[in-house]
């Protein structure tokens, strides 16, 4: 996906997962991602936590 983000002019992408998903949390870090912020999922969306990441590209 990072190679067609970037084909089509895209600078970075953010992606956002559970604090409790170790493995999505290391192939996002694996493929250049930066945490960029812990946040609180809307009530609509459960209300929990949530880790967003860019990869610049």
């Amino acid at each position: 996906m990072l190679p067609e983000a970037a084909a089509q002019g895209l600078h970075f992408v953010e992606i956002s997962t559970d604090p409790d998903n170790i493995a999505s949390q290391r192939v996002i870090l694996n493929n250049g991602g930066v945490l960029v912020e812990r946040f609180r999922k809307p009530d609509s969306h459960g209300g929990a936590e949530g880790l967003r990441f860019r990869i610049d590209l």
